[in-house]
């Protein structure tokens, strides 16, 4: 992957990602740097910050995540490495 290609799928996580989390928290506009639970989140918008999550990027996160990675750039790059990772493992399984 082209370092341009990475800045353009990485932007387009965070932009996604950013919906996400606004949607979630009913609105409230989100930064890169802002933390889910300071900015209105709990436990129970957490699970379905997960489910939304799962379902838009089909990557395998947890709610332990979202306390781990708490700020919306850090929740970004977690998702862009699992999605580098899968797209390798089917690069080699593809390959075998």
């Amino acid at each position: 992957m082209s370092d341009e290609e990475y800045e353009r799928i990485a932007a387009r996580i965070l932009t996604e990602l950013t919906l996400l989390w606004e949607s979630v928290l009913c609105g409230t506009r989100v930064r890169h740097s802002d933390d889910f639970f300071q900015r209105g989140g709990d436990s129970l918008l957490a699970c379905h910050l997960v489910t939304r999550v799962r379902e838009r990027f089909a990557v395998d996160v947890g709610l332990q995540d979202v306390y781990e990675f708490p700020a919306l750039g850090q929740m970004a790059a977690v998702i862009l490495e699992r999605l580098r990772v899968v797209r390798e493992e089917g690069a080699c399984n593809s390959s075998t």
